[in-house]
Parts: structure tokens; sequence; C-alpha cells
């Protein structure tokens, strides 16, 4: 039988209280949509909580009316090698990667060697180097590799690059605000230490510039914050500022982006985004958190939610699509370019967000981490 591999059992996976879950009901939504018959395989670092796992993976099916088979495999005492050795490689739809920023490119790297397809959420790694080879192995073994920039997806970013067609010549600055709850940085990550909140948040935003834009970054230089997290005994960034200049021909602009993962735990939404792009005759202001839905109560604070990535919604009449948003839509596209590859169906690989053009973002991450460890000197790319 055929198999997905799902690297990782965390909120992005199958949610927790404070976030819906998105891969895994993407991944039920991609096989009930094209009645595709394959087992879920989880690979889960330890046994810890095992029975919770199931009973949160046994929820989100049961969300979908379906029956499908799957099986939680504790990798901890495994190499990445021997558990993907457990099947056979032609059976693999592919392996969809959601751990922690650091361990991406291990995974990707034993995946691309056993000749899988590979979706991983952002960043793709974090150094050029490492994302060159995952080109290079990809291009010998034949196999594709997305990366899940779902801010393509969103009709924001769609209205965006529409106007950029045609005004791209006429921007000189974008001003890009990303932060998210310090109960992420705090409660929900236990591996922020090994990465940083522009890797981790920023990196969306890094390849929403690229892809808008069409623009090539030249220079960076960035300036971080150590103050709330290390006085918590956690060794990282609270906040941390980049600028980037970007360049075509004659044209250019510059991006001045700020990330941080200590907002207040009572604010309205667990992320905080907003764009602000200057144009010589025009401007243009991307709300991406007050999208004119709010909720508040007696129980509860009030919040500003986005219905617009991913909501769970109650299904209309026999219809079992009840996550929806821009969320979902991202891996279940990127799910279905890869089962076009199986099927030798001709599709635009440089259409979606992969591996190759994640360069850009490898390069700007990498840039910034130089100029973090050098008095937030400019470095070029």
């Amino acid at each position: 039988m055929k198999k997905i591999i799902i690297y990782g059992t965390g909120s992005y996976v199958l949610g927790n209280e404070y976030i819906n879950p998105v891969i895994l009901p993407s991944v039920l939504k991609f096989i009930h949509t094209n009645n595709i018959k394959c087992e879920l395989i989880f690979a889960k670092r330890s046994n810890k909580d095992l029975n919770k796992i199931k009973l949160k993976i046994d929820s989100i099916i049961n969300d979908f009316k379906i029956s499908i088979n799957y099986k939680v495999y504790p990798t901890s005492k495994l190499k990445i090698q021997e558990f993907l050795n457990k099947f056979k490689t032609d059976d693999i739809i592919c392996s969809i990667i959601c751990t922690p920023d650091h361990e991406h490119y291990k995974i990707a790297l034993n995946c691309f060697k056993k000749f899988i397809n590979i979706i991983v959420v952002k960043p793709l790694v974090l150094t050029v180097k490492e994302n060159q080879n995952l080109i290079k192995i990809s291009k010998k073994n034949n196999c594709i590799g997305f990366v899940d920039y779902h801010k393509r997806f969103d009709n924001h970013s769609k209205l965006i690059k529409k106007f950029n067609d045609t005004q791209i010549s006429n921007l000189y600055s974008i001003d890009i605000n990303y932060s998210q709850k310090k109960i992420v940085s705090c409660n929900i990550f236990d591996w922020v230490e090994k990465s940083n909140i522009l890797n981790y948040l920023g990196s969306h935003y890094i390849d929403f510039v690229s892809h808008t834009s069409g623009f090539i970054p030249k220079s960076v230089m960035a300036i971080g914050i150590k103050k709330y997290l290390f006085s918590k005994k956690i060794n990282t960034f609270d906040s941390i500022i980049c600028l980037v200049k970007w360049g075509n021909g004659k044209n250019e602009f510059i991006m001045n982006l700020k990330t941080n993962w200590i907002d207040p735990l009572y604010e309205t939404s667990m992320s905080d985004q907003k764009v602000i792009m200057y144009y010589t005759n025009a401007k243009i202001i991307s709300d991406q958190k007050n999208r004119g839905f709010y909720v508040s109560s007696d129980t509860n604070n009030f919040e500003s939610l986005n219905p617009d990535f991913n909501q769970k919604y109650e299904p209309v009449s026999n219809n079992n699509n009840v996550y929806q948003g821009y969320g979902i839509d991202s891996i279940v596209t990127l799910l279905e370019q890869i089962q076009k590859k199986i099927q030798k169906v001709k599709f635009n690989y440089q259409d979606y967000p992969n591996i190759e053009q994640s360069l850009v973002v490898s390069k700007v991450l990498e840039g910034a981490s130089k100029s973090l460890k050098n008095n937030s000197t400019w470095v070029k790319i």
C-alpha cells in the first residue's frame, strides 16, 4: 500500500489548545479529494504521550468521516536511514517534514538519498551550503522538494503580486511586522535555542518579497535583542530586525523586516502580521491579522481571527471538507504536484515554492546570521 510519511507530531501537524492543525487535515483532504488509498506513517521523536497523540490523530480523521490506517513510530533510537529502510521507496508518495528548523536538513537529505520526494515546512534549511546540497542530490536522484511557503496562497499576496507586475519599478520600501505570543517561545516549542525568530517567522516574508517582486537580495544586516527570553534561561533572541536591499537592474528597494516571539499573552491573536509597501505613486497596506472577524465573550478574551488561513467549519450536507484556508490549500496543492510527478503528468515545477527557489531565503538567513555575529554589519549576498 502507498504511504505518506509525516515527520513530527507537533502543533502544526495535529494542533493544540491554541491553534488548529494544518498538516494532517491537509493530507486527509488530499487523500479524500483525489480518492487515494494509502497509509499514514508518523515519525515521532519519543514514546512520550503516545496515547494522547493517537487520540488527536483519531479525532482529526473522524472529522473527515473516512477510514485510513496509520502507524506512529518513535524514532529516537533509530537513525533516519534505518527508519526509512522499513519501507519500500516505490510505496512512498512523499515525506512531509514538520520537525524543528535545525532537523530539516538531515531528514530531507536522507529522503532524497532514498529517492523520496519531500515537502518541508519553512525554513527549508539554515545555510546556503545545505540548500545547495539538497538541490544537487534532488537533481541527481530525480526527486522534487517543495517548501510550505503558504503566504503565496493568501489572496493578499496574490493581489500584491498582480499589482507588482506593472508597478514594481516604483517600489522603494517595504515595512513588515511579524510577531507571535511569548507562549510560543516559552511553552509550545522546546527547541527555540537552536534557531531564531528570523528563521522561524521571517523566512515566510523573505520568500513573500522574492515571489511578489522578482527582485534579488543584494545585502543584509540584522540587529537582535536578548532580554526577556534570556531572563527565562532561554538563550535566543526576543526580537530580530532585518534590513535587506533588493535589486533588479537599476531598480532597487529596501525591506525592513521586524520579527519577535514575545508578544503579550493576551494579545488578540497568536500571530500579528502587517505589511506596508511604499511606491512613488502608490501605497499598499496588507493587514494579515485584522481581517474583520472578532470574537469576545464573558469566558474568553477578545480575539481577532484569521478566517482565511485555517479554520474548522461545520460540514455542509455530505461535504467533509471541514478544514479550509490557504494553509490547507498550500499543502494540498504541493501534494497534488508530487502525485502528478509519480503519474508522469507534466507540470511546471517553478510555479510552486521549491527547494531551488528557497535558496534566496537561505542566502538572506545566512547573511543575517553573519551580521548578528559581527556587530550588525552589512553583509553582501
